[in-house]
């Protein structure tokens, strides 16, 4: 027979509520997801000054691709070039017969507006 220690016994009464709660937890999250039918789509926007928005809409990308989901990338730039991540983004670009591209990749801008001196665009 072993001694516990009220603490000890208090812990393992502590990680069994714990365990009893997560449970309860569980089966509340399975009822929604099992009420869940349809499927829809997330637009995340990242805005802002400074720096780090490109950043975390790619890392949200390629976990979306690792995932398997389809995603389109609509990005606003201050030039009418292509940008890289378009080109490194490309494999996940192309689609098959039967199955649609991965990737849609869209780049907009005309530049600077200090570039362009008709005001209506």
């Amino acid at each position: 027979m072993s001694v516990e220690s009220t603490a000890d016994q208090q812990a393992k009464l502590t990680a069994e509520q714990h365990r009893q709660k997560m449970q309860r937890r569980k089966q509340v999250q399975d009822q929604r997801l099992a009420g869940m039918t349809q499927e829809q789509g997330l637009v995340i926007v990242h805005t802002g000054n400074g720096k780090g928005k490109t950043t975390a809409g790619l890392g949200m990308v390629l976990r979306s691709l690792g995932h398997g989901y389809r995603v389109a990338i609509v990005q606003f730039i201050k030039g009418a070039w292509e940008p890289a991540e378009k080109a490194a983004f490309s494999p996940w670009s192309v689609g098959t017969a039967d199955q649609p591209p991965q990737l849609e990749f869209h780049a907009l801008g005309e530049g600077f507006t200090w570039e362009t001196q008709d005001r209506d665009r």
